[in-house]
């Protein structure tokens, strides 16, 4: 079986991004799902208001993941899978440290960021 896979670094927003901010590549990334219609796509750099932006545009998919903090509500990697395709099996966040489910688990020298891995099963 064969799947179309399309990702992105969305970014999110912060001052200085300019041109790269999230909120001037949403068209372009909206019109690269809708042209490709992929079974599978995953983004990096999610926030809560890119989710619920994807969500809202993008109903015929299911998306998966959470932030990458303590609190599971910020910044993170998700995965978007088109219902009419494929069935979602199962899904789970680690976290890229010593304690993979102790969130916000990091190695001594790692980046400031909090690392995850989204595992998405689908069949």
């Amino acid at each position: 079986m064969s799947f179309n896979i399309v990702t992105f670094n969305i970014r999110y927003r912060y001052r200085g991004d300019g041109i790269n901010s999230f909120i001037n590549r949403a068209g372009m990334i909206y019109d690269k799902v809708k042209k490709e219609m992929p079974d599978i796509f995953a983004f990096q750099e999610m926030v809560p208001e890119s989710l619920e932006f994807m969500q809202r545009v993008f109903p015929e998919y299911i998306i998966t993941g959470h932030g990458r903090t303590k609190s599971y509500n910020s910044e993170g990697v998700f995965t978007a899978i088109k219902t009419s395709t494929l069935q979602l099996v199962g899904n789970e966040v680690l976290w890229i440290g010593p304690d993979p489910y102790e969130p916000e688990s990091k190695f001594p020298g790692q980046s400031p960021c909090p690392r995850t891995l989204n595992i998405t099963t689908v069949r």
